[in-house]
């Protein structure tokens, strides 16, 4: 599996502490991970507003298609669980004419 540099540091170092703001850059990628997904949802847990707004940002361009992503989609319910009502709303927005 090709990962970027980014990611494959973060599965790999025992040292570096990484925080959101570190990966939104490669969050679409982190999504799409096993590792980096289950480190998304457990850091929206504690995140502050903004963070989760930063997150919320890098995700929602790419949010359909993460709907359907084994790990992905889990980032996306975290969202729908635990966003403010705009994120819902635009969440609900990609979803229009497209769910069945």
């Amino acid at each position: 599996v090709k990962r970027s540099a980014l990611l494959e540091e973060f599965r790999t170092s025992k040292v570096r502490k990484f925080e959101l703001c570190d990966i939104l850059e490669e969050c679409d990628e982190f999504c799409r991970d096993q590792h980096g997904s289950r480190f998304i949802q457990t850091k929206l847990e504690v995140a502050t507003a903004a963070e989760k707004e930063e997150v919320f940002e890098a995700v929602l361009p790419n949010a359909l298609s993460l709907m359907t992503d084994l790990f992905g989609n889990y980032v996306v319910q975290k969202f729908m669980e635990r966003g403010t009502d705009d994120q819902r709303a635009s969440l609900a927005r990609a979803m229009r004419g497209r769910v069945f």
